[in-house]
């Protein structure tokens, strides 16, 4: 999570440098504890059909703007 964290920075950064919109999904999809909720996963690792559902509706929320 470390690891996906510290990308997700440079993500944002490098968007931010670029004029671009960075849209932090890590934080839609995790637990409080900074995991993947269960609910949004099949395995611990994969997004479930309900995970995809979740993406789907924060991304239709810009595509629409």
């Amino acid at each position: 999570n470390e690891v996906i964290m510290d990308l997700n920075k440079r993500i944002k950064k490098l968007c931010d440098d670029k004029g671009y919109t960075y849209i932090n999904m890590y934080d839609k999809l995790v637990d409080k504890d900074g995991n993947l909720e269960v609910k949004y996963t099949t395995d611990g690792l994969h997004i479930s059909n309900t995970g995809y559902l979740k993406i789907t509706k924060t991304l239709y929320r810009y595509l629409n703007n």
